[in-house]
């Protein structure tokens, strides 16, 4: 199936991949920001799935990912490619999936940790590999019972980034949607 993408969402998708790449250079400027910037660039991702659906809001993440990979480059885009650009399209994937289901929101939660644990894992493995020396991973590991805490702690840290996503969606639905007009698309 052919799918058009009209004038609106055609500029706001090229407006929203100069924000990206502004934002990747901040993160540049500010490496101690990385949390902060990665979570506010996961937010503009969930809010362009939202405004122009998955489709084009997919197109402009794939833009912005070869733009980013020739400025700044790999090692500090990675993050957004792997886990914070793909994890909004999986949550609001499942949300919409699951809603009005019995135990929609445990099936939902249990997706999403599933997911963000999987694209984590391929973020660390793809990392040390290209990037991080292996010295640093082995100094975390090190610490007193690292292999009992570190597990809970990344899904306390997942769990906290879902409700954070979440806060920042609905922030939007009820202070900024409304004062834009109509002709959003959902999902």
């Amino acid at each position: 199936m052919k799918r058009m993408f009209n004038t609106r969402q055609v500029a706001e998708g090229g407006i929203s991949t100069a924000i990206f790449l502004v934002l990747f250079a901040v993160h540049r400027l500010l490496p101690s920001a990385d949390l902060f910037i990665n979570f506010l660039l996961s937010l503009l991702m969930s809010l362009l799935i939202i405004r122009l659906g998955r489709h084009a809001a997919f197109v402009v993440y794939i833009a912005t990912v070869i733009l980013a990979f020739v400025w700044p480059g790999p090692p500090d885009i990675l993050g957004f490619v792997i886990v914070g650009g793909l994890f909004p399209f999986i949550k609001l994937r499942s949300e919409q999936e699951t809603a009005g289901r019995r135990y929609g929101r445990t099936w939902s939660l249990l997706i999403k940790l599933i997911v963000a644990c999987l694209l984590l894992l391929i973020y660390f493995y793809t990392m040390t590999r290209l990037f991080v020396p292996l010295t640093y991973i082995d100094h975390v590991m090190a610490l007193p019972l690292a292999q009992l805490w570190i597990i809970p702690a990344v899904l306390v840290a997942i769990l906290l980034y879902d409700y954070l996503l979440t806060q920042g969606i609905q922030f939007y639905y009820q202070r900024i949607k409304p004062h834009l007009g109509r002709n959003q698309s959902e999902y």
